[in-house]
């Protein structure tokens, strides 16, 4: 009977040792969800920093991609005169002048800015008056060669550039191909006129580059830095209203405030590449 009873117990003492209890089972829950509480947590800093690494390296290119843009404009500067006299660029015909072949209009005057004035004969034959970078605090607008491919040996002519801020944000204009100095006249008053108060038209020509909070400039000229205003050396004329430009300084300093995420300033300089330090 003894060696029954022991048979009976040793399968039952088994089947014990087999199962959880409760308190077993919910300290388990427990831990897994501690677990995954935070795995869950790790994962979502490490999305999160995914995220702001991206951010930051979005806005690094963006910065490099317009400092870039900046420097070629600047390095691409053209020097016109607005009498056509100095470059390839045709004046177009007044209406008394009967034996002068019609030229087409570009883009820029039919679309961006009201009919352009007609070239008196007087202004036709006054000095040269150059086009070349102009900043009046508010708007920088300089002449570039253009950068579109030439076809059949053509020259592509030139683009009236525009830089400015408006609503805290850095924008870009730049005109159509221009090849006739009165299209380039009426590109370059509509680049003000774009930086005060944009039209929808001329909007069609601008670019958002990125945030900002303000910016100066400065130019160098006989060996010094000083502000751009005081030093521009604008020219003006009672009967050409389009002669208040600039010549070429030595160098540019663009001083611009950034987000905070990309430090808060820049400064950048250009150096004109005809540039030579006489030395004596």
């Amino acid at each position: 009977m003894s060696q029954v009873n022991s048979k009976l117990r040793k399968p039952l003492a088994h089947a014990r040792q087999r199962g959880f209890t409760l308190v077993e089972v919910l300290v388990a829950l427990m831990v897994l969800a501690i677990m995954a509480a935070l795995s869950w947590q790790g994962m979502d800093v490490m999305l999160r920093s995914k995220e702001i690494t991206q951010n930051r390296v979005d806005q690094v290119g963006a910065l490099e991609n317009v400092l870039a843009q900046w420097e070629a404009d600047l390095n691409a500067v053209f020097p016109v005169a607005t009498n056509g006299g100095a470059v390839p660029l045709l004046i177009q015909p007044t209406a008394n002048n009967s034996n002068s072949a019609s030229v087409p209009t570009s883009p820029i005057s039919a679309g961006l800015a009201p009919a352009s004035p007609t070239i008196s004969q007087a202004q036709a034959q006054a000095p040269s008056k150059v086009m070349a970078i102009d900043w009046d605090g508010r708007v920088l607008r300089l002449i570039r060669r253009s950068s579109t491919p030439a076809t059949s040996g053509l020259d592509s002519g030139v683009n009236v550039v525009a830089w400015t801020i408006r609503d805290n944000t850095w924008y870009r204009w730049q005109s159509p191909d221009l090849t006739q100095t009165l299209d380039l006249m009426s590109a370059w008053s509509q680049a003000s006129l774009w930086a005060q108060n944009p039209s929808t038209e001329s909007k069609q020509y601008e670019t958002a580059l990125m945030p900002t909070a303000g910016w100066q400039l400065y130019y160098y000229r006989e060996n010094a830095w000083s502000n751009a205003l005081s030093s521009s050396g604008v020219t003006s004329s009672s009967s050409n209203p389009y002669s208040a430009l600039s010549s070429v300084p030595d160098a540019i300093r663009l001083e611009i405030q950034l987000a905070p995420s990309l430090g808060g300033s820049l400064v950048k300089d250009w150096v004109r590449p005809t540039f030579c330090i006489n030395r004596s």
